[in-house]
């Protein structure tokens, strides 16, 4: 059901394999990794449309949930021009942060060129082996627990 494949756009090429600077006025608060993945779609899963999947790696090595990006691909054009607009789940990184509960954040994403990203893909990257969405067992997003799941 879903494939790995050279991406058709440079608009996608982009996401593959990144990382950023997770930034919160000004102060680095995280990482932001991304991958560039293919989803089927339509009858049979013939064709095949680009799904930018990203995932947030606090500073204290506690990481979201992944975000995948689909269809209209608003996340991605913010993510690219380096903003993102995100509801923090744990309430320790809430905590930390100064940030209300149930409220969009507005963060800033300063993205490291190839090299620096490949540098550090192992600490803050999407592993690929089990996909990163089926890691667990996680807590519950509204938990005092930090959400940690097994990494490579």
């Amino acid at each position: 059901m879903w494939a790995r494949r050279q991406p058709q756009s440079p608009e996608f090429d982009f996401f593959q394999q990144r990382v950023g600077r997770l930034l919160l006025r000004g102060e680095q608060v995280g990482h932001v990794a991304s991958v560039l993945l293919w989803a089927g779609t339509g009858f049979a899963f013939l064709r095949r449309v680009p799904m930018p999947t990203f995932v947030i790696t606090w500073l204290d090595g506690t990481h979201e949930f992944c975000i995948e990006d689909t269809e209209a691909y608003e996340f991605s054009k913010d993510a690219r021009a380096g903003r993102m607009r995100w509801e923090v789940k744990q309430l320790h990184v809430m905590a930390a942060l100064g940030l209300p509960s149930g409220a969009e954040t507005d963060f800033t994403i300063s993205w490291l060129d190839e090299a620096q990203s490949k540098a550090i893909w192992d600490e803050t990257g999407i592993p690929e082996d089990p996909p990163y969405w089926e890691l667990g067992p996680w807590e519950e997003p509204d938990s005092d627990e930090p959400m940690s799941g097994p990494r490579h």
